[in-house]
């Protein structure tokens, strides 16, 4: 009875590191997220807090003040937007990302592709859709007709 409950936890805690694994692998490698948070309204103050939120000029300050980081990205991350096809509508976590996404986060692309410079020059109107998603947008259609 021992020797079997030993032999099931070790089988669920490799299970649950594997899988986790697995999670994290899917955000990429090598990486670092940060978020705004609050910060002092005094230095050395810890009573009387704000709200700090991360802008375009941080990413930028990392891009030009820390050589050893290899890439940066922004997010910004809503999930208050409703997506809606012809077919159907859903929603759900909408992304809004810059070019260099797919070089920082794994993103499998199963057909299509991603944005490019081009998108962005002539303000293009484009969305990537997750697998998920184009089951829920388009139910019932053919791959090849999305």
């Amino acid at each position: 009875m021992g020797v079997a409950s030993l032999l099931l936890l070790i089988g669920l805690g490799e299970g649950f590191r594997s899988g986790q694994r697995r999670g994290l692998a899917e955000l990429g490698t090598d990486v670092i997220m940060m978020w705004g948070g609050t910060i002092p309204v005094l230095p050395e103050q810890h009573v009387g807090m704000r709200p700090y939120k991360l802008t375009m000029s941080d990413v930028a300050a990392i891009r030009a003040q820390a050589p050893d980081v290899r890439n940066v990205t922004s997010i910004i991350n809503r999930s208050d937007l409703k997506q809606v096809s012809d077919f159907s509508s859903a929603g759900g976590q909408v992304l809004g990302v810059e070019l260099n996404y797919p070089q920082i986060a794994n993103l499998p692309i199963a057909q299509g592709r991603f944005l490019n410079q081009q998108d962005l020059a002539e303000r293009r109107q484009v969305v990537v859709l997750g697998q998920r998603m184009v089951g829920l947008l388009f139910p019932g259609r053919p791959r090849s007709a999305q």
